[in-house]
């Protein structure tokens, strides 16, 4: 948090929308275009590579040039996104013999 809150003024934007969207080690956050996508990953690994975090593996639904994995099934927070078709699926286990 305390590096979020002390970066850059450049990246203040970036910085706030990462504060609420970090989950363990898992950042989970949406962008609507392409450019607000390539800024957003841009900015927040220059913000933590400030503090040696080195962010990777950013997926998405739309091929960018800072997307590592943009097609297939993903799981994001024990929810399997479905990067072509841009759905969630909750894959449940549950014992009908009750």
């Amino acid at each position: 948090m305390h590096l979020l809150e002390n970066c850059q003024p450049q990246h203040k934007e970036v910085a706030q929308k990462l504060k609420c969207s970090f989950y363990v080690d898992n950042c989970v956050y949406g962008v609507f275009i392409t450019d607000e996508q390539e800024r957003f990953i841009e900015h927040a690994k220059l913000i933590m590579l400030n503090r040696c975090f080195n962010l990777c593996g950013f997926e998405s639904n739309v091929t960018g040039k800072n997307v590592d994995r943009s097609s297939g099934d993903t799981s994001i927070l024990g929810v399997i996104w479905n990067l072509e078709t841009d759905t969630l699926k909750c894959c449940t286990d549950m014992d009908t013999d009750l």
